[in-house]
């Protein structure tokens, strides 16, 4: 409970024209049962709406009953300054906490390591190009476009390729059939 919320015994003070329900009599008057001070017209108000509904009767008398096993226990003892750190927790959890200081922290380390290497990419820029040796080398694929901006030489890749085999559309001369001589 923080500073700022309203302690119970002003809650509990009702204006002679406000409704009266099963929820606020039972409030009140289990409140008054743990020994809260409280204004007496809504003890009275509540004593009276209690009288005349069954309901808020029965819940009630459960509320009684237990109390009444409740206090037979033993008392438990906390550690010193429990509700104190329980207090504090809450209070922190309230304002926005680190609720995970962990995470919190990386996550601003890795915006802090973009936030450099994006710096520094654009302070120092360096080319994405191959160097002369590998510039040099000509791969098989690039028979097939001998100029970048053209459409494939298939024709005269796969003569680069295969010069046994007869081109695609062209004639076969000079070459065997197979099973040709029978």
């Amino acid at each position: 409970m923080t500073d700022s919320d309203p302690p119970f015994e002003s809650m509990t003070a009702i204006g002679p024209d406000e409704p009266m329900s099963d929820e606020l009599c039972t409030l009140i008057l289990s409140l008054q049962r743990d020994g809260r001070r409280l204004d007496p017209r809504a003890v009275e108000r509540a004593e009276a709406w209690a009288s005349s509904h069954p309901a808020c009767r029965e819940a009630l008398g459960d509320f009684a009953a237990l109390g009444d096993l409740l206090s037979s226990e033993p008392a438990r003892q906390t550690s010193p300054g429990f509700t104190d750190r329980v207090l504090n927790r809450r209070r922190l959890l309230a304002r926005g906490g680190d609720v995970l200081p962990l995470l919190r922290r990386l996550a601003i380390a890795a915006a802090l390591l973009l936030g450099l290497t994006v710096a520094m990419d654009m302070t120092f820029p360096t080319g994405a190009a191959a160097d002369d040796e590998l510039a040099r080398q000509e791969h098989q694929i690039d028979t097939l476009h001998p100029d970048p901006f053209a459409a494939p030489d298939l024709d005269g890749a796969l003569q680069v390729l295969l010069p046994d085999v007869a081109p695609l559309g062209g004639d076969s001369e000079g070459l065997e059939e197979p099973g040709g001589d029978q």
